[in-house]
């Protein structure tokens, strides 16, 4: 019986529920994961996953965009080849002036004379080429002979003097007179003065001609503008003139 009777009170206890917790107890239970040893604390181990990315990804597209670049700059410094190679520079064709065209004419016409000059002429151009002295030009002939480029230097020489004095030496080939023979034939000119193997010779010169034109011109110019100035100074004279009596005739009534 005593059995029986405590079976009760042992399933009271069992089944009874228990008391809420305490503010202490709770306040406890918050403080002891602050209480608890540093070395109790589990701390996740830090995974490091090596990562190898590929280094030819980040450049592939850039070498894609040089060899574009290449091939784009090829093909055009080839279309500025073909343009350079197809284009031909305009051909300019100088008009002669009426001027130009008359002073050559003249100069054909005085070259077109040298044979046909008077020996008193050419007298006058050998006194005067002996007169300047040193200041003729001279130069030597020699064994070469009258070659190409002697023809053509002494052209220029008679293109700057219109006078040359020549020496022609002892060794340059042929005789004397058929040398000054071909000398005229090559350089256009007429011996004007001979003594021994010295002869000078005469050619007229288109770049003085030239020059003596434009000095002509400019003188006509200035002779026009001193006309027109002297008309206008004398019009404004004859003006104040004109304007001077009524001016006179105050200051003498003025004065009377």
């Amino acid at each position: 019986m005593g059995a029986l009777s405590c079976s009760p009170l042992i399933l009271r206890c069992l089944l009874r529920r228990p008391p809420p917790p305490s503010t202490a107890a709770i306040t406890t239970r918050l403080h002891i994961p602050s209480i608890t040893p540093s070395f109790l604390k589990h701390t996740p181990p830090s995974i490091s996953i090596p990562i190898s990315l590929p280094t030819t990804l980040s450049f592939s597209p850039i070498s894609r965009s040089l060899s574009t670049t290449t091939i784009i700059t090829t093909t055009e410094t080839d279309d500025l080849s073909e343009v350079e190679i197809n284009d031909d520079p305009p051909v300019e064709t100088e008009t002669e002036s009426p001027v130009d065209a008359r002073i050559s004419s003249t100069h054909k016409e005085l070259l077109s004379k040298l044979k046909t000059m008077s020996v008193k002429e050419k007298k006058e151009l050998g006194s005067y080429a002996n007169s300047l002295g040193k200041k003729l030009k001279s130069q030597q002939v020699g064994k070469s002979g009258v070659t190409d480029s002697v023809a053509t230097a002494l052209v220029e020489t008679l293109e700057a003097n219109e006078l040359l004095k020549l020496k022609i030496h002892n060794n340059c080939p042929g005789e004397l007179d058929d040398v000054v023979s071909r000398l005229e034939e090559a350089t256009g000119s007429v011996v004007v003065g001979r003594i021994g193997r010295t002869v000078i010779i005469y050619r007229p010169s288109l770049t003085k001609l030239k020059a003596e034109e434009k000095k002509k011109q400019a003188m006509k110019v200035f002779l026009k503008r001193r006309a027109a100035f002297k008309s206008s100074y004398q019009g404004r004279t004859q003006s104040r003139g004109q304007s001077a009596p009524p001016s006179s005739r105050s200051r003498a009534y003025r004065r009377s």
